[in-house]
């Protein structure tokens, strides 16, 4: 038998899936996965400096090992550019483009409203609350 915390660890798995399903036709109209979306949204609050590729993958809502092959889709698709910097050619600086910003804009309407009707369900109460439960976890 189930212990509760057995139980609820569960109940945030599947809630997760049921949400990434959700999310995942919105990228998709777009030609770019979730994960995409996410290197797209850090880049984007890193500002113009942009971010070496290391933090980027630290940055990230989801852990991958595969930021290299993320940034390979983007970059071919003009949505981000990665230099190496005079000071240190070791490092990789990766920036979001003026396209990348766009898709971002064209994207973020549609991702918030899917993040609203995800929650309907719960009061505004019980979503502040649900996001400070979770949050102890990190």
């Amino acid at each position: 038998m189930m212990s509760l915390a057995e139980k609820a660890v569960t109940s945030v798995y599947k809630t997760n899936e049921v949400l990434r399903r959700h999310a995942a036709p919105i990228f998709e109209s777009e030609g770019i996965s979730a994960q995409q979306y996410d290197v797209l949204r850090v880049l984007r609050g890193a500002g113009g400096h942009g971010l070496p590729a290391q933090e980027l993958g630290s940055r990230m809502l989801q852990n991958t090992p595969g930021v290299t092959r993320l940034l390979d889709r983007l970059e071919s698709k003009g949505f981000v550019t990665r230099r190496r910097p005079d000071i240190d050619r070791r490092l990789q600086l990766c920036s979001i483009t003026t396209a990348g910003t766009e898709l971002l804009e064209s994207l973020d309407p549609r991702a918030r409203k899917n993040a609203r009707d995800f929650l309907s369900v719960l009061s505004k109460d019980e979503v502040q609350t649900l996001m400070q439960l979770l949050q102890r976890t990190w």
